[in-house]
């Protein structure tokens, strides 16, 4: 009976199979975190742009209720990335707003209490998602 023994070329074939094969994994593996990372990306810049859309409202309601102290009531703003409702209530100087922007499918709201209006305005708010 003859033994056989595997010809040197095989050899060198299985060892150029399992190196592809180990950096196939870790172009694969790479990629997938550089995917993940661009998720995250943009998830931050759509949380910055939220942000933005928000208090680009918060300044405009304030501005109004600046021009006119005694408004009360409800109403909408349209900007070009997205659009805010807001709720004034209470009597000057305390009053309160309530700012909800949305952008697409996400939302901010900005909850503003007024200490003073005129001749500046002096408030405090809190941010929730």
């Amino acid at each position: 009976m003859r033994h056989s023994t595997p010809m040197p070329g095989f050899v060198l074939l299985y060892m150029v199979i399992i190196l592809a094969s180990i950096f196939a994994a870790l172009a694969l593996a790479a990629g997938q975190s550089g995917a993940f990372a661009g998720g995250r990306l943009r998830a931050a810049e759509n949380g910055a742009d939220m942000r933005m859309l928000a208090m680009d409202c918060t300044e405009r309601v304030l501005m109004q209720m600046r021009n006119a102290p005694g408004t009360n009531g409800t109403g909408t703003i349209a900007i070009d990335t997205g659009s805010c409702t807001y709720v004034i209530s209470g009597t000057v100087p305390t009053k309160t707003v309530t700012i909800t922007a949305t952008l697409g499918t996400l939302y901010k709201r900005i909850t503003v209490t007024t200490i003073q209006i005129n001749p500046t305005i002096t408030a405090s708010w809190v941010e929730s998602i």
